[in-house]
């Protein structure tokens, strides 16, 4: 069962090593209304891929409405979504 499947599901069937994941994700999900899990292909959503990938390396995220990253502001663009201009 892939994660986006066990995080619809009440039933936690899926990889055993990822459960404690699963419970977190869920747990952290309940502050939200309403919470839609979809798959989406990594190609398709470069931005959260980017974004995630920039989490690693521990880039502040304070400014990242206004002013994002430029590794990101590609990727925004690419998305659809409203950012600076790149130069």
């Amino acid at each position: 069962m892939d994660v986006v499947s066990c995080m619809r599901n009440e039933n936690l069937h899926g990889n055993w090593r990822i459960i404690p994941i699963i419970l977190e994700i869920r747990r952290l999900s309940s502050w939200f209304t309403s919470v839609k899990w979809e798959w989406v292909s990594r190609q398709a959503n470069q931005a959260a891929h980017a974004a995630a990938a920039l989490s690693n390396m521990r880039v502040r995220t304070l400014r990242w409405a206004s002013q994002p990253p430029p590794s990101m502001v590609r990727a925004l663009a690419k998305d659809g979504l409203p950012c600076p201009p790149s130069n």
